[in-house]
C-alpha cells in the first residue's frame, strides 16, 4: 500500500518544483543560466524579505533540505567505509569477518579524506550545484557494467564476466575521469567526460574476458609452440 501512494507522490513533488521554477523566471527574468540552480534558494530569499510570516515556513524548508543531504552523505559514507574497510584492507591483511569489524581506526580516517576530496571539489571557482550534479551522474555512470554484464555471472560460463574484470574497468573509468576532471575538459566532440569513461570501463572488461578466456584455453601456449616449431624449422 505504501508503494502504491508513493507510485504519485513524485507528481507532487515535481509540481511544487516546477511552480518555484515559474515564480523564479517571474521574479528574476534577467537571471544568468550559469546561477539558474540556485533559483529555489532565491525565491525562498525573496519571500523571507518581503513577508515576515514566510521565515519560519522557510527555515523548516532548509532544515529538510540540509537533514536530506546529510542524511544521503552518512548513508554514503558508512557504505564506502565498510567496502573499504572488509573488502580491501581486512582482505589485504587476511583477516577474517570478526577481525575485520576492529578495523575501527581505519573506516574514519577513509570518510574523512573523501570528505576532504569532496570539500575541495566543491571550493573550485565557477562550481554550480548543476555541475555538482553532472559530476555525482558521471561518476554513478561508472558502476553500469556491475549491473549491466554483472547479472551474467557463472563461472562455467565462458560468456559471463568476473569480479575482477568489472573492478578493473570501473578502475580505468574513474582514473580517465578523474584526469578529465583534474585538467578541466568536460567534454570531448560534444561528448561527456564520463561518457567517455564509461566506453573504456566496457572496453577493458569486454578486453580482460577474451584474455582470460584466451589463457584458460591454452591458446596462447598453443600459439607459443606453433611459433616456436616452425622456428626451428626454418632454422
Amino acid at each position: 500500500r505504501a508503494l502504491a501512494i508513493m507510485a504519485f507522490l513524485p507528481l507532487f513533488a515535481i509540481s511544487a518544483v516546477v511552480f518555484i521554477g515559474v515564480a523564479g523566471i517571474i521574479l528574476f527574468p534577467d537571471l544568468e543560466r550559469i546561477a539558474s540552480d540556485r533559483i529555489s534558494f532565491q525565491v525562498l530569499g525573496y519571500l523571507v524579505q518581503h513577508n515576515r510570516l514566510a521565515y519560519y515556513p522557510v527555515l523548516v524548508v532548509m532544515m529538510a533540505v540540509i537533514a536530506a543531504i546529510m542524511s544521503t552523505v552518512d548513508s554514503a559514507l558508512l557504505s564506502l567505509s565498510s567496502i573499504f574497510t572488509k573488502d580491501f584492507t581486512a582482505r589485504i591483511r587476511g583477516l577474517g569477518d570478526r577481525e575485520a569489524e576492529r578495523l575501527t581506526r581505519v573506516a574514519p580516517l577513509f570518510s574523512v579524506l573523501i570528505l576532504i576530496t569532496l570539500v575541495l571539489i566543491a571550493l573550485r571557482p565557477f562550481t554550480t550545484l548543476w555541475g555538482l550534479l553532472v559530476i555525482k551522474f558521471e561518476i554513478l555512470i561508472q558502476l553500469s557494467p556491475a549491473f549491466v554484464l554483472g547479472t551474467l555471472h557463472d563461472r562455467e560460463d565462458p560468456r559471463a564476466f568476473s569480479t575482477r574484470e568489472i573492478l578493473t574497468g570501473l578502475t580505468l573509468g574513474m582514473a580517465i575521469l578523474v584526469c578529465f576532471l583534474a585538467v578541466g575538459i568536460r567534454s570531448v566532440n560534444g561528448l561527456h567526460a564520463g561518457t567517455l569513461a564509461v566506453a573504456v570501463n566496457y572496453g577493458s572488461v569486454f578486453l580482460m574476458r577474451k584474455f582470460r578466456n584466451v589463457i584458460k584455453n591454452g591458446d596462447i601456449l598453443i600459439l607459443w609452440k606453433t611459433s616456436g616449431a616452425s622456428g626451428e624449422g626454418s632454422n
